[in-house]
């Protein structure tokens, strides 16, 4: 580019808006010796994301209109130029109608620019100042539609060139489904990582992968490249800083979790925050101490950070971090672009400059620069641009990257017969910085390798050494591959680092020896080297990796392990099956037989959706592509051989991995249900398989064993729990063939009976004996039978099920209460008001006397309003509520109860009207549309883009009268919607839905809303947001889940609520207080969360009094779900050395929000089935047929895997919030000190595995 030729130009002077023109806001603060300068801010510039600035002070700015206003659909992205002249801005549009500008680099005489999906090359030809030229280098670079989601986010963003000659660009985790280079080189990646590409288009490679949203890289002086992305909404994955190797893999959304081995690890990071873009400051200004920082700006922490690095081995570790920048007083600063300014002495900072996330038809955008002006400040010397080859070789060794950098240009350019003299240099020069770039320049547009290399690499100058290897790796130089090799001993942990990644570039299979020497690395970046390049190079010689893991022990076999595991060939798999067959080791047989179970299916090939921003909520992707009848038929072969081989122990280890491999497990299975020659275990095992498959030879062979008298019980009971979950006609008759059977066991009919009712297929007469039956386990499964008839069909029992109230068994009276509560027996009222007095049922009467409210039984609708259970003491509100005019007035004269009865009696009091009429528009893709919407004014006649893109405009929308529930299935089949977007199968509660409505209030006056809602949750009163509830996998719809304190003003006030997608049906419901009403938030039953936190922080508890309210199961019942050393329920982890792992406001935080932290092995799922109920509870046991869930109260639930329709992890916790809220503030405080002294661990437990 001409930049000294004529511009077409805006001149903004006189009319014309300035910078200076706008409203003055205040600075960001900066930290000592800092100083910030506000060059430009809206209209001036408007929604800007990425800066950079030539050395003769051109500023090119990108601005993404697309997402600040919208449509981010339309293709309405522009990039301008500011130069100052005589102290004005003068502003030129460069280039116009681009895609979702998020990164620029400068390269010669061209400006790259992201704009996803394309990477494009302009240039301004004719020095008008306008981009003329413009090619597309890439194409594909992510989805076709990047803004499918409402946003045009997780996307190529800011690249940064390297002293290699290559772009690197980073993308998000919409990943990148078919990119196409210049030269016609393809890429297909999963999830978020970081690309290379030459600036011409061509050389388009994978450089790192496993990363979520990756806004920025940054390259230091050795060329090695570093990214700070921003956490999800899980919050397992942090904002974290990483640094980059070629082949490296992060881990991102499920390795770093589940397979750490398969992840290479982070320099650091913190939950929280979003980082984005920065660089790495290598430049001769600002002052030596920042020599190698990295700088990123981070828009959520609303701060520019410092990352003070330094090497340790073959990568880095954080020294120090820092905040540069920070809000201040500018409450709407939102940094999202750093870059080192054109002097190379200063900091460009490109701010948002928004409150929210997202607003439309507004101008928001600054531009900052920063200066340092501390003791130790340097002005840096003159870097003019070399004009001959002397000039060029001088500036090799100048102290700022961007001067080497453009030396290194100018000398790629030059004759061939100039370069003598950078091998001259190379031999010769002290400066490592200028023996790297003119490595680098000497290799620039060569196809053979120069005869310097072999020396070079064994050049005393470790750092030389190391760039000596990549240029070999990036050229593929495979005539120097022998010479590599011998760099993996090398006593520098990052030049063994180069040799591994170099030797898995050419990949020859003459390397792969030396490589596996190299295996077991001290390193843990030079190990994943290794085992990366081997992968790479793919050859697998069976013998010499048998030889490897026959004779390794320890970390040198697990490395062997590592490097085979998920790698899907027929050499690595006849490689564990002649370990398997062939090792004395039954450890390492042990090793073979998972490795084998995990090879036999593949994960199937990326349909190019996206998981969206938690994929942890979403079901895990599983192997189940088959990939070779050669290997699956290996494996099953060696399976059967090892079966039959080895010892019981072992039989039943490869039992337990069978259902790996599929519905082909039950043919391997089959011979060892009947051997009576083996084990008891090793028949179990075998049956194990069989239940987990619906095969119509495994279900016979179920029903012949559940039915023969003879087999031993255990089996028996196994094999009928495949009958249970499969809902077969053979099945079925299996089931009354057992129940029908005069010795059946008790055991077997308490499992089978209720299943049979369930299906419709127990006779009546049958039934009526099971009821009468002497044997109470016999009895309790008729009642649950009973339970599970539909109302019309159960009422002939009635007087049967009320007689048991007063059976002899406790166990009997339980369950006669739970069918009296599910059949709302109205006759069984007196007699459970007399159970209420026995302990052991006094819950269970509480809840079936709530779901009759009678008058007979408020004093027992109190006693539930104390239960800790928040369920329950909704239940008795509900109740009660029910009953209000009748109890009103002798509630209100109550003094004896208790202040927790008393605020929830409150809300029985409360007088709600269900809000029915609506104003809705929908679907939006994404949860930020709420900030679209927080505004105090609506206009109705506005269209704004639905989930499609298509225009969606308001209609109105009608809830039930009686208890304002808002059913939106009218929005459509939102999971089809979901995949056509782009979203997976897992992510469709982004979706979401505006409601809007008035509430007119005569006087100012305080009221309340009672709300519920099948998923995430916002509303807003006159703007303000007033309640959010986040939970993307939903909850169960209860439509008085929370209740929430609002102020309303004379006249009408707005009511926005946002509604998404959660479980089961979508539905939200709103109540609000009667206008006669002044409402004191103090006296209602709100969260008492902030005063017992704050009391029990000041004020130590007693420890034994905790303990006893640990384990007393009628006052907190922790001990229900909760053991400490083994003592106690089963439910939720064992809290022993609970307190040697966190302090005691992270304990007191457990307790009060159990949500926030969940423990591995304890997370929660929740399910909707097909005939629309929804359940949460822990897995207990499942497999291909059915599934085991537990719920917070210790219940089993069973359900066939063909009733589930939707499963995802749940972000809830069992133990509900609010489960201590009915306790004083002295016994929380013991609580907490009860389990603050749990500090010695658990007993250890075997693995289910």
């Amino acid at each position: 580019m001409r930049l000294q030729s004529l511009w077409l130009v805006l001149v903004l002077v006189g009319g014309m808006p300035t910078a200076e023109a706008a409203d003055p806001v205040p600075l960001p603060t900066t930290t000592d010796g800092w100083s910030i300068e506000l060059l430009a801010q809206a209209p001036l510039i408007h929604a800007p994301t990425a800066v950079l600035e030539t050395p003769a002070g051109l500023l090119f700015l990108a601005q993404d209109p697309m997402d600040l206003n919208g449509p981010a659909t339309e293709r309405v992205d522009y990039i301008v130029t500011l130069r100052n002249v005589n102290g004005q801005w003068v502003r030129t549009r460069f280039a116009e109608n681009l895609g979702p500008v998020m990164g620029l680099e400068w390269t010669g005489d061209t400006l790259l620019v992201a704009h996803a999906p394309l990477l494009t090359a302009l240039r301004d030809t004719d020095g008008d100042g306008r981009a003329d030229q413009r090619i597309d280098l890439v194409r594909g670079l992510g989805p076709r539609n990047p803004a499918f989601n409402g946003y045009n986010d997780h996307v190529i963003s800011g690249m940064r060139l390297g002293m290699d000659g290559f772009v690197y660009v980073p993308f998000g985790d919409k990943g990148i489904p078919a990119a196409v280079g210049s030269d016609g080189k393809t890429l297909r990646v999963r999830g978020g990582g970081v690309l290379r590409v030459r600036p011409d288009g061509t050389d388009l490679e994978l450089v790192a992968s496993g990363l979520r949203n990756p806004l920025s890289v940054a390259i230091n002086r050795h060329g090695d490249t570093f990214a700070y992305g921003n956490d999800d909404d899980s919050k397992q994955w942090p904002n974290g800083l990483v640094h980059l190797i070629d082949g490296g893999h992060y881990g991102y959304p499920y390795e770093f979790l589940a397979a750490p081995q398969h992840a290479l690890p982070l320099i650091t990071g913190r939950i929280g925050g979003a980082g984005s873009q920065g660089f790495c400051f290598e430049e001769a200004g600002l002052a030596p101490q920042f020599q190698g920082n990295l700088f990123f700006a981070d828009w959520g922490l609303q701060t520019l950070i410092r990352f003070e690095i330094e090497p340790v081995g073959a990568s880095y570790r954080l020294n120090r971090r820092s905040d540069v920048v920070q809000a201040g007083p500018l409450e709407s600063f939102r940094p999202f672009c750093a870059a080192v300014g054109g002097d190379g002495n200063s900091i460009l900072l490109v701010d948002w400059a928004i409150p929210s996330k997202l607003q439309t038809g507004i101008q928001r955008g600054r531009l900052y620069r920063l200066r340092y002006h501390g003791a130790d400040a340097t002005r840096p010397p003159p870097a003019p641009a070399p004009t001959n080859v002397a000039e060029a070789l001088a500036n090799l060794a100048h102290p700022a990257r961007r001067a080497r950098l453009a030396a290194q240009r100018f000398l790629i350019g030059q004759d061939a017969g100039k370069l003598a003299v950078l091998r001259t240099l190379l031999q010769t020069a002290t400066s490592t910085e200028a023996r790297r770039h003119a490595l680098w320049a000497l290799d620039g547009g060569r196809e053979t390798a120069d005869s310097l290399l072999p020396q070079l690499i064994n050049d005393p100058d470790s750092h030389l050494r190391a760039e000596a290897l990549r240029v070999i790796g990036v050229r593929r130089y495979n005539q120097l591959a022998a010479s590599v090799a011998h760099c993996l001993t090398d006593q520098e942990p990052r030049v063994r680092r180069e040799a591994a990644i170099a030797l898995g570039r050419i990949g020859l299979a003459d390397s792969v020896t030396a490589l596996l020497a190299a295996l077991d690395d001290s390193d843990p970046f030079v190990a994943w080297s290794v085992r990366r390049a081997l992968q790479r190079i793919n050859h697998w010689n069976t013998k010499q990796l048998v030889d490897q893991l026959l004779s390794r022990q320890g970390t040198a076999r697990r490395s062997v392990v590592w490097l085979l595991e998920r790698q899907w060939d027929d050499r690595v798999v006849e490689t564990w099956c002649q370990v398997a067959n062939g090792a004395s080791d039954e450890e390492l047989r042990a090793i073979a037989y998972r490795c084998l179970a995990d090879l036999y299916f593949r994960f199937p090939a990326w349909d190019g959706a996206w998981f969206g921003t938690n994929p942890l909520i979403g079901n895990r992707p599983v192997r189940s592509a088959p990939w070779s009848l050669t290997a699956s038929r290996r494996i099953r072969q060696t399976f059967v051989h090892n079966l039959q081989l080895r010892t019981d122990e072992e039989r039943v280890a490869i039992l337990e991995l069978l259902p790996s491999i599929g519905s082909a497990a039950v043919d391997l299975a089959l011979p060892w249900v009947d051997n009576n020659t083996v084990s008891l275990p090793v028949r179990r095992a075998a049956i194990g398989v069989l239940v987990q498959f619906d095969r119509p030879i495994a279900l016979q062979r179920l029903v012949t064993c559940a039915t023969t008298t003879t087999e031993p019980l255990v089996l028996r009971q196994l094999a009928l729990t495949g009958l249970l979950a499969n809902p077969s006609e053979t099945a079925t008759r299996g089931l009354q063939e057992l129940v029908q059977h005069p010795t059946t066991p008790a055991v077997l009919l308490a499992l089978a009976v209720p299943t049979l009712a369930q299906r419709d297929d127990l006779p009546e007469e049958r039934l009526e004996q099971l009821l009468e039956h002497r044997n109470p386990a016999v009895l309790v499964a008729g009642l649950q039978a009973v339970n599970q008839l539909e109302n019309n069909h159960a009422r002939r029992w009635q007087t049967l099920v009320v007689e048991h109230l007063q059976h002899t068994s406790l166990a009997v009276r339980q369950a006669a209460i739970e069918t009296v509560r599910r059949h709302r027996y109205q006759q069984a009222i007196p007699e459970l008001v007399k159970q209420f007095a026995i302990a052991e049922l006094r819950t269970a009467v509480i809840d079936a006397l709530a779901t009759m409210p009678t008058t007979q039984a408020v004093e027992i609708y109190l006693a539930g309003l104390a239960d800790q259970n928040p369920t329950r003491r909704r239940q008795c509100r509900a109740a009660l509520h029910a009953l209000r005019n009748e109890v009103a007035s002798d509630l209100r004269k109550r003094t004896d109860l208790p202040a927790a009865v008393r605020a929830q009696v409150e809300r029985v009091l409360l007088r709600l009207q269900p809000v029915i009429r609506w104003r809705t528009i929908g679907p939006f893709p994404r949860e930020v549309t709420g900030d679209v919407f927080g505004q105090t004014r609506m206009d109705f006649s506005q269209a704004h883009p639905g989930a499609d893109g298509t225009p969606v405009t308001w209609r109105w929308t009608a809830a039930e009268k009686t208890n304002g529930v808002t059913t939106l299935t009218e929005y459509g089949t939102i999971s089809n919607l979901a995949k056509q977007l782009g979203f997976d199968d897992n992510n469709n509660s982004r979706i979401n839905v505006f409601a809007h409505t008035l509430l007119t209030a005569p006087t100012a006056l305080r009221a309340v809303l009672s709300v519920g809602s099948s998923g995430s949750l916002r509303i807003w009163v006159n703007g303000q947001q007033v309640y959010r509830f986040r939970d993307w996998s939903g909850r169960l719809f209860a439509a008085d889940e929370d209740l929430i304190p609002i102020r309303l003003e004379p006249g009408a006030n707005e009511l926005l609520v946002q509604s998404h997608v959660g479980i089961g049906t979508w539905q939200f419901s709103v109540r609000v207080s009667t206008p006669d009403q002044d409402i004191d938030p103090q006296r209602l039953a709100l969260s008492r969360s902030p005063l017992l936190r704050a009391y029990a922080l000041a004020n130590r508890g007693d420890a034994a009094r905790g303990k006893q309210l640990f384990f007393n199961t009628d006052k907190v019942r922790c001990s229900h779900c909760h053991a400490v050393a083994g003592r106690g329920g089963q439910v939720g982890p064992d809290l022993a050395g609970f307190a040697a792992q966190f302090s005691r406001a992270e304990t007191i935080d457990s307790i009060l929000a159990p949500s926030r932290r969940l423990a591995n092995g304890y997370i929660s799922v929740i399910l909707a089935t097909d005939s629309g109920q929804v359940l949460t509870g822990l897995v207990r046991n499942e497999s291909g047929v059915s599934l085991e869930l537990i719920d917070g109260e210790g219940r089993v639930v069973r359900l066939a895997t063909e009733e589930i329709e939707i499963r995802r992890p749940s972000q809830q916790s069992l133990m509900p919030d609010g489960l201590v809220d009915h306790l004083s503030r002295t016994e929380f405080a013991d609580l907490v000190e009860f389990i603050g002294s749990l500090r010695s661990q658990p007993p250890a437990t075997k693995s289910n595995r």
